[in-house]
């Protein structure tokens, strides 16, 4: 019998999201709450259609700026770093499914939404840099039952 692809097929996975334990970023050990509960999030990967879909569509509307700046013998503004860590929060907030319902922010509970999201991912760019760096690394995505 033949090897089933199927076994390390990780666009599924990419898709439907993958928890990912926060890690304190002094002690690179999971975050955990009072009852020693972890802080995670759920997050999809960079091989999500949605995610793909976003990019592209922000590239054609600055491909449309940039013509229509053109056409006028104008200048297209350069982007700014600010511009780029927007992009980049857009793209988690898109990637992000969920959250565990034990963070507290300001002493009040911090729940999943989509807005609390870019709230996170501002706030806090070490979280921002963790889930970039587990988003793209599609070992992440691979299934659990995968063998080698």
């Amino acid at each position: 019998m033949g090897f089933d692809l199927n076994t390390i097929e990780m666009r599924c996975h990419a898709e439907t999201g993958v928890n990912f334990e926060i890690l304190h970023p002094k002690t690179g050990k999971p975050i955990v709450d009072g009852d020693g509960k972890t802080l995670w999030i759920n997050m999809s990967g960079s091989d999500a259609s949605r995610i793909k879909s976003a990019v592209d569509e922000r590239a054609a509307k600055r491909e449309a700026e940039a013509k229509a700046a053109a056409a006028k013998n104008e200048l297209v503004p350069l982007r700014t770093w600010q511009d780029n860590e927007d992009d980049m929060i857009e793209d988690l907030v898109l990637l992000t499914n969920g959250w565990s319902d034990n963070w507290v922010l300001d002493g009040k509970p911090f729940p999943f939404s989509k807005e609390n999201a870019a709230i996170l991912y501002r706030r806090f760019p070490e979280i921002a840099a963790q889930m970039t760096s587990r988003v793209t690394v599609r070992l992440n995505f691979l299934p659990t039952s995968a063998s080698a």
